[in-house]
């Protein structure tokens, strides 16, 4: 985990089951102690149940947001 390659990198969060619900914070822990930049305010619950997930009330508008996020904070430096 120590070996730097997320080191100051922005990443998203995707949860496409509602089952889980300890999992996100756990992942985001985990991203965290590599030093992972979490967009926190980019994680977004996807309804597995859903036949396509895009067609899940606000998921394609909020999975658009995070990719402009992701884009503008890599314009951004650490």
């Amino acid at each position: 985990m120590g070996s730097g390659e997320l080191s100051g990198k922005p990443v998203l969060a995707l949860n496409t089951s509602a089952r889980s619900i300890h999992a996100p914070a756990q992942l985001t822990e985990v991203l965290r102690t590599m030093d992972a930049r979490v967009l926190e305010d980019m994680l977004i619950e996807a309804p597995r149940q859903a036949g396509d997930v895009l067609d899940a009330p606000g998921v394609f508008q909020k999975l658009q947001d995070m990719w402009r996020g992701l884009l503008q904070t890599t314009d951004t430096p650490a």
